[in-house]
């Protein structure tokens, strides 16, 4: 006669995701003018003519042309044009159209008060922090609760109570911008990806991770790994040496400005903060280097994702231009940039969002003789989000082909008038 045993193997292994650093997000390979994608074109948006026509605005109470607001439609910065002859004007020069959508005035009122106006390094952040009640009550969750073979999904119900909410913490940027929403939205779809809730293509989730080393345990040992609880922060940051810049007389362009996504284990201290260790796990560490490889293509792809590139690309270029002092050979005032201007896009954050939690079922049955043996894997990943950016200028390098120069001559001969806020280069420029 047959018997049947069916054991149920817990195994949770819990990440709270705090601190998150977010710095620059860019294209992977970028070199010099690189062939405009389908879909897209070359355009150019004068600054002093986009400066000149909101201050019109604003002191006759008349509404602002979508032309203005949506800075000419950019939405992937490439560089800048100094224009010293006549009338000086000072020329952003990107890519517009296809699926991404294009940065706002908004945003460029936001990035030069937070550069201008920045005091001792400070940048702007955004993040989602555990309570130190929270991580507490985590530690005390795993070390005290009884999962028996039936007892896994009120566990984990009381787990999702336990992770959040969490704190929105926002800084160096206002609280209600339209900035400040597109770091936590981008951070949390990020999250959601690391633990499963949604599929990023070509990104393997921790959780999938987490089975996959339990399936690997379980076909050499038909033991899972241990119960454990983990705590990790992940963080977007711009890649160490850049943002770089290639440039000729009159034209900077980004060479190299790749976001990477890091991560750091973290431990608890008695009363629940959380400090980093230096031993990561690794696990996170592959999600972050996978992540940091497709960020590039997800920007393509996912809209959040590409607004997050467009403000970090920005960011990076008004700092070159701070670094090298272009507003002002171009006549114009960045440090007091439209003190009369209400963004319009403003939306209160809330208070706190839900923490994240996720959880999968993995079986793994044996045969021993007329014994079937069939074990029931519970990894979950749970976790806020947190981010800051820090950008400066590192390096500037002479362009290696005459193309700067070239298109700089071409997008200063081809501007229809000196009042033309926005205008297209040819598709081979």
């Amino acid at each position: 006669m047959n018997h049947t045993i069916t054991n149920t193997i817990r195994w949770t292994s819990l990440f709270v995701l705090t601190a998150l650093s977010l710095a620059s997000t860019s294209c992977a390979a970028e070199s010099g003018l690189e062939p405009i994608p389908s879909g897209m074109e070359r355009g150019c948006l004068s600054l002093r003519v986009l400066i000149r026509q909101a201050a019109r605005a604003i002191a006759e109470g008349a509404p602002f042309g979508e032309e203005a607001l949506s800075l000419g439609g950019l939405s992937y910065i490439e560089g800048y044009i100094l224009d010293e002859t006549g009338e000086k004007d000072l020329i952003l020069v990107g890519l517009r159209g296809g699926k991404r959508p294009a940065l706002r005035l908004d945003d460029l009122v936001v990035a030069v008060r937070s550069i201008w106006a920045a005091e001792d390094g400070a940048f702007p952040y955004c993040s989602l922090d555990p309570t130190p009640e929270s991580v507490k009550a985590l530690e005390k969750l795993f070390a005290s609760e009884d999962m028996g073979a039936n007892g896994f999904p009120a566990f984990f119900e009381k787990l999702k109570k336990t992770v959040g909410p969490q704190q929105v913490v926002v800084g160096g940027i206002p609280r209600d911008s339209r900035t400040a929403h597109i770091f936590i939205e981008a951070d949390y779809r990020m999250k959601e990806g690391s633990q499963g809730r949604i599929e990023e293509e070509g990104v393997k989730s921790v959780l999938e991770r987490i089975c996959d080393e339990a399936r690997t345990s379980l076909a050499k040992t038909n033991k899972p790994p241990a119960l454990s609880l983990g705590m990790s922060r992940f963080w977007f940051h711009i890649q160490d040496g850049t943002p770089a810049f290639q440039t000729h007389d009159g034209i900077v362009w980004i060479d190299r400005c790749p976001v990477v996504l890091l991560t750091e284990r973290q431990n608890a201290t008695a009363d629940g903060r959380l400090y980093d260790v230096k031993a990561d796990d690794p696990l996170s560490v592959a999600f972050a280097r996978d992540m940091s490889a497709q960020l590039p293509a997800l920007a393509r792809k996912v809209p959040i994702y590409a607004e997050l590139e467009n403000i970090f690309r920005l960011r990076a270029l008004l700092l070159a231009l701070r670094h090298r002092k272009v507003p002002e050979q171009a006549g114009l005032d960045f440090a007091d940039l439209l003190p009369g201007y209400r963004p319009s896009y403003e939306k209160p954050i809330g208070a706190s969002r839900p923490g994240l939690a996720n959880h999968k079922e993995l079986k793994h049955e044996t045969r021993s003789g007329n014994v079937i043996r069939e074990l029931r894997l519970y990894p979950m990943v749970c976790g806020g989000v947190a981010m800051d950016m820090s950008v400066a200028p590192k390096s500037f390098k002479p362009a290696s082909t005459p193309h700067l120069q070239g298109l700089r001559k071409l997008a200063l001969r081809l501007r229809p008038a000196l009042d033309a806020l926005a205008w297209l280069l040819p598709a081979n420029a």
